[in-house]
């Protein structure tokens, strides 16, 4: 397949700004609207701050459509912000995305436990919120709604695991046009897989500096600034 990796995520963001203008419009309708049967502060103004976080995003998005960071704050605020505002579905899928973000970026390759806490300490904390807000009933019946997810996700896991598992060196390798030796194979498969610098040099027993570099040559060879622009050209391909 042929590849023009900044056309389509500028296109993503296109799309994105249209869609959380639109959001935000509505939030500051609602906003006015139910201002005098919702006195509690931090519902009134969820959704407007999420909303308008969100589009302030993707404006930035459409000047810079590869900066993978910026989709993971607005999907992680987005969706901590759902939970808050009793949108348990719609934040979980958006925390679901913020996370799969970090892991292409290769966020969570090192101390990953940690990294994993700390990014679902916030929803929790939007979680216990909600739990007392809403009350015991309402919660477990959005709760359960989020597990019959996560199984539907699993089974199409299932479906599709063996299409997933078929990516190989020669598949990146083709994707880029084939123009690599055996060792920028192995540096990009690596690399795409999410390994450490440290790890990779361990296993080609070379040193982590020569990974570091021989790993630039080929980001400017690529056309790509680093391994997160890398990354969305690789998982887009």
């Amino acid at each position: 397949m042929n590849y023009d990796g900044k056309k389509e995520w500028f296109i993503a963001a296109v799309m994105g700004t249209v869609f959380t203008a639109a959001c935000l419009v509505v939030s500051v309708v609602q906003f006015f609207f139910y201002r005098a049967t919702v006195p509690n502060l931090v519902v009134r103004y969820t959704s407007l701050f999420i909303n308008m976080t969100a589009f302030c995003g993707f404006i930035y998005l459409l000047f810079d459509p590869l900066r993978m960071g910026v989709y993971v704050a607005i999907f992680y605020f987005y969706g901590v912000g759902n939970i808050v505002d009793s949108g348990n579905m719609l934040g979980f899928l958006c925390l679901l995305l913020s996370a799969a973000f970090l892991y292409h970026m290769g966020f969570f390759s090192e101390k990953r436990v940690l990294k994993a806490v700390v990014f679902a300490l916030p929803p929790t904390a939007a979680f216990v919120f909600q739990f007392f807000y809403l009350g015991a009933v309402s919660f477990f019946i959005s709760l359960f709604h989020i597990c019959a997810t996560c199984f539907i996700f699993i089974l199409f896991y299932f479906l599709y695991r063996y299409r997933i598992h078929s990516s190989s060196a020669s598949d990146l390798t083709a994707a880029f046009h084939g123009q690599f030796s055996e060792m920028d194979e192995k540096l990009l498969s690596a690399a795409a897989d999410g390994k450490r610098y440290t790890d990779v040099a361990q296993e080609l027993g070379i040193s982590e500096s020569t990974v570091k570099s021989h790993m630039i040559d080929l980001y400017k060879k690529l056309g790509v600034k680093d391994k997160a622009e890398f990354l969305a050209k690789y998982h887009t391909r």
